[in-house]
């Protein structure tokens, strides 16, 4: 049990003052009685008890000074450690070096953790009391209570520590915050694996659950960069591994400070490591210097990939080497440049090196490697602050008390153990043939240790020297033989020598420990639950709860043992001290205001309120004189930055801005955000806002979000903007096309936005030529107006757009400039299907000014550089049957690694109806083949009855060793191949009869389908009505929600009676096609069985088309894929490809093949029934487009003759075509405000390899502006640009002075954003919501009042306690001695109310006398005494014995008999003349 106050016990002074009203005898009135003789027997037993035996049987007392202490010990808080009933909950949040590491694509497993841990704590009670805690190298406790709010803003200040750490390091803080709580829970988020069961060993109740936010994904890291100084540079080396699960090359930089020193590449196997070495560098090391590695690669963990160390310019030290030969150690020891190694065989060496005369040459480490010792040697003579490393050793060196041998061990593998001589190899370990473990001293820290624990390598200082000692011969073991061993040297090297580095600010990635940790396994230990019951001091409360039924009892015990008139009054005591213990139960507390307050004004002067600035001034004038006292004010002044004009202060006064911040934009995010910096905590914070809301720089919404959460009241006057409030015109953009190529014909699009309707003069100019102009009428809002230009080769077109209205005011904002890159014409490739197919198409793509190559499938290119000649390519209705292997082979590369346009145009032998289903040109295109959704197609069965009369044996046309059978079981093929696996399918084939060759079945074994199609063998003659009967009845049975037959003969029967069949077929909704072979088939018979049954009837003197042909039939039997019918196409993407095309609306279509948009397309036209007619996406570096259409004018006639077809299809191909003249290289240049952001990145670097920009404003004035390498292969730049204009960049990539690569682009600045409408009235309003502000007026008084004070709650426990305890002790003086609160309080009022009559009565009448009053007074002095004397007389002597009531009652009867006689024989006694009991008493001691 522990309390939280020992002052209360000050009160224990109540006790004895208690047991002392007891002692004390209780003062009584005289009373008279008729006889003293039956008092004598109650004298007798009073006289015959002591002090002690009456206070022994008093029980009130008890009571009551139990209750005392009830009260005392309540006020001390006390804890009981198995105490109470709450809600208790520990959150355990590890932000260890891995928690870094990507959980998934936007967060860390950190980051989740905490939104999940957030989550955690909206679903706990208010009452919940909740421990944070972080574990990261060490555990700490950074939140305790029960404020939520407060909790979070703790939980967002958790930031992930460049340390390593496990959850372990978390058990001893919660077992002790968890020891004393009951119905506890712990939630512990982390990634690494640690020992759950030792958090709860000090509560077994206690619940815990572990939240697994472990998550796998592609890591190398950079483990380790080490370095050696030489004369002329620096020779550094750094270890790379390969965490993953597939093999990695990466470049591997070496940055010399800023500078970038080396690049190397690596490429390292999955779950090994590679060493590399980066060539010498000439660095100069002017006191020191950072070496930092770096990997060029993006993978989930970044902060493991960069390592960096300090390479500092040490003095010259010498080391003794005595050994009898190891040339392992001898190198290591080399690798500090700035050591000079010594070595010798000969034990002797130390008496010359240390000579008695001072003079010989002595050295900083000496190194004894397992050679024996002299017998006697004065250790002393060693200089003070040398080093020692020793290796091998059994004994003592000379009973120093380094080492002591603990046991020697053999055949046994050495572990490397945390220390700061083992960084970079802590994992490592080694196996070694023999080795001495020993007892670790006390200045010792182990870093090599067994299996076991037995430490055979230690480090330390013992007060004089550095002492190294481990327990093998290098020798016995292959360590030596590793690059761990250097690298082991080097560190302890340096510690003996006292070379360390010094403190840098370097913090290096903790790679051996957390780049791969041990993964987590979710854990619930279910203990005694998470009660959710109300509380907080439970201890207190019990206490108070027992003192509020002690008051009860006791008060029951008093009423019974006590006959008083005095009862209401002491009843209402004893009610008020209950009332005070349960409001102290009950928590009750009141909120303190801050008398201390600081405004700050932050006051927008963006130009776009510069019309409102003088107005502003005047206000804050006014105002800072009227603000009260204990206030501070500060004025703040923000346009695009912000700028302090008066810091918080209780000055009041302000004459007007002093400052300037940047007035060409408006940023109200930052201002807020730098204001809200300025306050001081525990202050009412206040912040007035004076702006027009019109921000075009951040975001207000985040800055919405930090205020919302804070203490800040927000008060916001909102100002018209100046641009918006008078006749404004102004050029709001000039748009041209992404890509444009010479020759190309485009549109540049101008929109003005105007708030008046008025007449305008409009110009476009390119450079300095006139491009058009046009006199327009301009309506309110925004206005479009289109010219047209053609790209010049390999030029940038600059553009200026002018407005000249009639009615402005502002003219800053009527130039708008853009600028179009126009790259030389690119060429693509044609195929059409069929020759001279598309010579529709072909008219297109000449009025595009596109060039082209046309060919047919068997024409398209088999190589990939013969293909690459091509910007893009187009199929147009190309079946996929038709294209040759080689262009199939490589066409997913083209596209997607080569960045290869391609364009598929539909028609009846494209999409599904072409086969593409299962092909690459599914893969690369936008649109799957199989419709999906509502628009599946439902089940199908379908038979196919083949010929296979003697007939079929004709050869084919194209291929004389094929027979028509052999086509027609291709065909087969073919057509099964496109059905599902819940289709149902059936082979009947037949001659002058049939036979199922596969019976109706679904189409789930696909490969014993096949073989058994390929056994369809020849027969005889033709009967087709038997073989069309039978397919009929069969199908009839499937249930299939889609039948359909298809028949293929080449002869005929001469039977003509199918009508009554044909209608059967009809009525069962079963459909029929017929293929007829040749010229010698029945075609007119097959054609009528095809219309007849809703089929189709091909006919084919060409054998090798039917394959096709039963392909194409699994697909049309739906009917829901070759759709001819006449729609209007609906806009669903705003896509660049209708840029300047769908502003008057489009043709309709009047056919197309449908296809599933695939879940990344972009859906850009869609029909009536929600098909993708025009679709396209990005596929890998390239892009592809989904013509679902057709090229060739019959479903497209009505586009034929539309004038904005030929931009389409030019903005198609514009689209599908990249601009690789970067090669891989990527350039980006981003305009912020007036700064443009210019990143280079390339993959192709070294550390000669330099980027810089030469910049050209519109006056010919041109600028070289280097590129800094902000990390291996990224290159960045800021250009300030003030004037408006387009500004010329080339980019010139040099591998040292010579260019290698040069790129120009252009750079387009504008006016500010400040000079348009302000559109964010509302969302100003809606920050303003958000914050939990309010919008005022000039005439608002800004110091009155605060909506959002900030409040301190006092509870009042305490106060109410000792209240309780003193009134407590009141209420056992006034029953003891009986007082009479009434009469005491009348007597008051009396006393008062005779005064005021004197008073009164003085000044009326000074000269009376007021013996009259006296007598009065008088009169009511005994009056008030007789009534006390009445009422004490009533007011049995309860606390005499019991023995004493007993007698009273068995005399009470005689003593009344005996008064009515005396009454009756004598006149009646006065109250003087009357004798009460302690009067006889009185005079018994007076005589005796």
């Amino acid at each position: 049990m522990t309390v939280q106050n020992l002052w209360p016990l000050a009160f224990l002074v109540i006790v004895p003052v208690i047991i002392l009203l007891y002692l004390l005898k209780q003062k009584v009135k005289d009373q008279s009685f008729s006889s003293t003789m039956l008092w004598q027997e109650i004298y007798k037993n009073l006289e015959a008890k002591t002090p002690f035996e009456k206070l022994k049987q008093n029980i009130l007392m008890y009571m009551q000074i139990l209750l005392m202490l009830l009260l005392i010990f309540a006020l001390m808080a006390p804890v009981l450690k198995r105490g109470g009933i709450q809600e208790n909950t520990v959150i355990v949040i590890d932000n260890s070096a891995s928690m870094q590491y990507l959980y998934d694509d936007h967060d860390t497993r950190l980051e989740h953790s905490l939104k999940e841990a957030k989550k955690e704590i909206d679903r706990l009670s208010e009452n919940a009391m909740v421990t944070l805690i972080t574990c990261g190298k060490d555990a700490a406790v950074i939140y305790q209570g029960r404020d939520k709010s407060t909790l979070k803003k703790r939980l967002n200040g958790i930031e992930a520590v460049m340390e390593a750490g496990t959850p372990d390091v978390a058990a001893g803080v919660i077992n002790s915050v968890i020891e004393k709580l009951n119905h506890v829970q712990i939630i512990c988020y982390t990634d690494t694996a640690f020992s759950s069961n030792d958090w709860i060993k000090n509560n077994k109740n206690a619940s815990l659950i572990v939240e697994d936010v472990y998550s796998k994904g592609e890591n190398c890291s950079l483990d380790y960069v080490n370095y050696s100084v030489t004369e002329d540079g620096v020779e550094a080396l750094c270890r790379i591994t390969n965490y993953g699960e597939r093999e990695i090359t990466q470049d591997v930089s070496l940055y010399a400070g800023p500078d970038i020193a080396d690049v190397q590449t690596v490429t390292v196997k999955p779950k090994e490591s590679e060493t590399v070495y980066f060539e010498k560098q000439n660095i100069v090391l002017d006191g020191s210097m950072v070496l930092r590695g770096e990997l060029s690669g993006k993978d989930s963990l970044m902060a493991d990939n960069s390592q960096s160390i300090a390479v500092t310019a040490d003095t010259e030290k010498k080391v003794l080497l005595l050994s009898e030969g190891n040339v392992f150690l001898e190198k290591s020891l080399l690798l500090n440049d700035n050591v000079t190694v010594y070595k010798s065989d000969d034990v002797n060496v130390l008496n010359q090196a240390v000579g008695d005369n001072g003079q010989n040459e002595t050295f900083d480490l000496y190194v004894f490697d397992g050679i024996e010792l002299p017998e006697d040697f004065d250790v002393g003579k060693f200089p003070e602050d040398a080093g020692f490393l020793f290796f091998n050793y059994a004994k003592d060196f000379y009973d120093s008390g380094y080492m002591v041998k603990d046991s020697e061990v053999s055949d046994t593998v050495l572990y490397f153990d945390k220390s700061p001589v083992t960084g970079y190899i802590e994992a490592y370990s080694f196996g070694i043939v023999k080795a001495y473990t020993y007892v670790l001293p006390d200045w010792g820290q182990p870093f090599l240790k067994t299996g076991d624990g037995g430490v055979t390598g230690y480090f330390g200082t013992d007060g004089k020297h550095n002492i190294g000692v481990l327990g093998f011969d290098i020798h016995n073991t292959d360590f030596a033989l590793q690059t761990e061993f250097p690298i082991f040297m080097s560190q302890l090297g340096d510690m003996l020598l006292g070379t360390g580095t010094e403190e840098t600010g370097i913090v290096n990635f903790p790679v051996s420990e957390e780049s791969d940790v041990i993964p987590v396994d979710s854990v619930t230990v279910k203990g005694d639950g998470n009660h959710k019951k109300t509380g907080g001091r439970a201890i207190r409360n019990l206490l108070l709860l027992a003192a509020v039924l002690l008051l009860a009892a006791e008060w029951i015990v008093y009423i019974r043992q006590v006959n008083t008139t005095k009862k209401k009054q002491f009843l209402a005591v004893r009610i008020l001290v209950i009332c005070a213990v349960i409001l102290a139960m009950a928590g009750v507390s009141v909120s303190k205001k801050q008398k201390k307050t600081e405004t700050i004004f932050l006051v927008d002067v963006s130009d776009s309120m510069s019309g409102n600035l003088e107005r502003t001034e005047q206000y804050l004038k006014d105002v800072v004189k009227e603000m009260p006292e204990k206030n501070l004010l500060g004025i703040v002044a923000f346009g695009k930055d912000t700028a302090v004009d008066q810091f918080l202060s209780d000055k009041k006064n302000f004459s007007g801005f002093t400052v300037e911040p940047v007035m060409t934009a408006t940023n109200i995010e930052k201002a807020v955000t730098n204001s809200c910096s300025m306050f001081d905590e525990g202050v009412t914070k206040r912040l007035v806002l004076i702006t027009d809301g019109s921000e075009n720089e951040g975001s207000m919404s985040m800055a919405a979000s930090a205020l919302k959460g804070s203490d800040v009241e927000l008060l916001a006057i909102v100002m018209e903007d100046s641009i918006g409030g008078n006749h404004e015109v102004y050029v709001s953009g000039v748009s041209v096309p992404n890509v444009i190529h010479a020759g190309d014909h485009y549109n540049v699009t101008v929109s003005v936005t105007s708030n008046v309707e008025t007449d305008a003069l409009l110009s476009l100019y390119a450079g300095r030529i006139a491009k058009g102009q046009q006199s327009i009428h301009l309506n309110k809002g925004e206005n479009q107006f289109v010219f047209e230009d053609v790209g010049e080769e390999g030029s940038i077109a600059r553009y200026k757009a002018v407005i000249e209205p009639d009615q402005d005011t502002i003219s800053v904002n009527n130039t708008y400039v853009a600028f179009a890159e126009i790259a030389a014409r690119p060429r693509v490739l044609l195929i059409e299907g069929m020759a001279g197919e598309g010579s529709e198409f072909e008219k297109i793509l000449a009025a595009a000014n596109i060039e082209y190559d046309k060919v047919t499938p068997k024409g398209a290119p088999v190589t990939l550089s013969g293909l690459n000649q091509y910007k893009a390519v187009i199929t147009l209705n190309v079946h996929y049957d038709d294209l040759r292997a080689g262009f199939v082979k490589i066409l997913e590369s083209y596209v997607k690694d080569f960045a290869g346009g391609y364009i598929c145009i539909g028609g009846e032998n494209s999409f599904a109806l072409g086969n593409y289903r299962n092909t690459v040109l599914e893969e690369i295109l936008p649109v799957n083949m199989d419709l999906q959704g509502e628009k599946e197609i439902p089940k199908i069965a379908m038979a196919m009855a083949v010929d296979q009369s003697g007939s079929m044996t004709s050869p084919s046309e194209d291929n004389t060793s094929v027979t028509g059978l052999d086509l027609a079981k291709q065909a087969a093929l073919s057509g099964v191949s496109e059905l599902r696996s819940s289709d149902e399918i059936g082979i009947l084939a037949f001659d002058d009869t049939y036979h199922w060759i596969v019976p109706m079945q679904e189409a789930s074994d696909i490969e014993q389908i096949k073989e058994d199609i390929s056994s369809i063998g020849y027969g005889g003659g033709t009967s087709i009505y038997p073989a069309l009967q039978q397919a009929y009845e069969q199908i009839l049975k499937s249930n299939g929600k889609i039948k359909h037959i298809i028949l293929l003969t080449d002869g005929q029967d001469g039977y003509n009676q199918y009508d009554g069949l044909l209608k059967q077929i009809n009525e069962a909704g079963i459909t029929v096609s017929t293929v007829a072979v040749g010229s010698d088939s029945d075609q007119a018979t097959l054609q009528h069985i095809a219309e007849t049954c809703g089929g189709r009837f091909y006919y084919t003197d060409v054998n090798n088309s039917i394959p096709r042909i039963f392909a194409q039939e699994v697909y049309l039997s739906t009917k829901t894929y070759l759709i001819n019918e006449e729609f209007y196409p609906s806009v669903t993407s705003n896509h660049e490809i209708l840029e300047g095309v769908m502003n008057e609306g489009c043709p309709a279509f009047l056919g197309y093949v449908a296809a599933a948009p695939k879940q990344t397309a972009d859906v850009i036209l869609e029909s009536d029934r929600k098909d993708p007619v025009l679709s396209a996406w990005q596929c890998g570096l390239g892009r592809t487009v989904a013509w679902n259409s057709d090229g060739n004018n019959e479903w497209t006639a009505q586009y034929a003759g539309w004038e904005q077809y030929p931009m389409l299809w030019s903005n198609i191909v514009h689209y599908v075509i990249s601009d690789s003249e970067l090669g891989d290289d990527n350039l980006e240049v981003v305009k912020e405000g007036n700064t443009a952001s210019i990143t280079y990145e390339t993959k192709d670097y070294d550390k000669d390899t330099k980027v810089a920009a030469v910049v050209t404003d519109e006056n010919g004035t041109a600028k070289e502006v280097p590129l800094d390498a902000v990390k291996p292969g990224v290159f960045e730049t800021e250009l300030d640009m003030t004037e408006i204009g387009v500004y010329n960049v080339s980019i010139r990539k040099l591998s040292g002075d010579e260019i290698v690569k040069n790129y120009n682009t252009a750079y387009a600045n504008q006016y500010s954003a400040e000079y348009q409408f302000a559109d964010g009235d509302t969302d100003f309003a809606s920050f303003v919501k958000q914050t939990g502000g309010r919008e005022i007026s000039f005439g608002d008084n800004v110091w009155k009042g605060n909506s959002n004070t900030v409040k301190a709650r006092i509870s009042l426990t305490v106060p109410l306690l000792v209240i309780a305890i003193l009134m407590f002790l009141f209420d056992i003086i006034i029953r003891r001695f009986s007082i009479d609160i009434l009469v005491y309080g009348k007597r008051g009022q009396s006393m008062v109310k005779m005064w005021l009559k004197g008073y009164a009565e003085k000044r009326r009448h000074p000269s009376v006398q007021i013996s009259e009053q006296i007598g009065d007074d008088a009169m009511t002095g005994l009056t008030i005494q007789k009534e006390q004397v009445a009422l004490q007389s009533q007011d049995v002597e309860s606390e005499s014995k019991r023995e004493s009531k007993n007698i009273l009652k068995k005399t009470g009867g005689l003593l009344q008999q005996k008064e009515q006689k005396q009454e009756e024989r004598e006149p009646a006694l006065t109250d003087s003349d009357k004798l009460d009991m302690s009067q006889l008493l009185k005079k018994k001691r007076e005589r005796e």
